[in-house]
């Protein structure tokens, strides 16, 4: 199904090496925990998928994007037109987290501001996990927080399908300034308009009542 541009938005999937975004990614468009081979290619054609939101169809352009090791000049071509990420992460690593945050995060805030952000707390397979902080979401401003399991399927569904409304939210955003900025406009406009009328009242007054003063002499 061919998307005009006003339905199509972008997501990318980032996060730490081997944190699993890759298998979140396929596990979610071919319904499989993906097999070794498929895994870690440092960098993959975005995947393009449909989705439904409000009862709309919308293109998605799902790029995962290449890991940590990789430039910064290479990643930061696929912020241009994004609409929302999901940061993958093991959900009790502090310590990914912190460079999650002080790193990707504002790299992204940098060449992408107003990004949507989803955190995606991976289970991945054969380790323990402890707890999520719940505070970690507010450092970095996120939108949502899902944990979630490409081995299983637990969550996988919900995580993207939250972050594709979001994205379109995203996207209609400028759309919803834009039509109250012009209304804002025409307000100011017709304010003018009456301001002026009232201006140009007083001075046809004002000038007929030194007519008749000057008659009156």
């Amino acid at each position: 199904m061919k998307q005009n541009e006003d339905c199509k938005i972008k997501v990318l999937v980032w996060g730490g090496g081997r944190c699993g975004k890759t298998s979140l990614i396929l596990r979610y468009i071919t319904r499989e925990f993906p097999t070794e081979d498929k895994l870690g290619v440092e960098v993959r054609a975005p995947d393009i998928v449909t989705c439904k939101v409000d009862e709309k169809y919308y293109g998605v352009e799902l790029c995962d994007l290449p890991g940590s090791k990789c430039l910064g000049s290479e990643r930061i071509a696929h912020y241009k037109g994004a609409h929302a990420c999901i940061l993958v992460f093991p959900p009790d690593s502090d310590s990914v987290f912190s460079f999650l945050r002080i790193h990707q995060v504002r790299e992204m805030q940098l060449y992408r501001p107003g990004i949507v952000v989803v955190l995606a707390g991976h289970k991945i397979p054969n380790q323990n996990h402890g707890a999520y902080v719940p505070s970690w979401d507010s450092k970095v401003e996120a939108a949502a927080y899902i944990e979630c399991s490409a081995e299983t399927g637990e969550n996988v569904d919900d995580l993207f399908q939250t972050c594709f409304a979001l994205a379109v939210a995203r996207k209609l955003a400028p759309l919803q300034t834009t039509i109250e900025t012009a209304a804002d406009s025409d307000i100011n406009k017709t304010s003018h308009k009456k301001s002026a009328k009232h201006v140009d009242t007083y001075t046809c007054a004002l000038v007929g009542l030194l007519c008749l003063l000057c008659l009156k002499k």
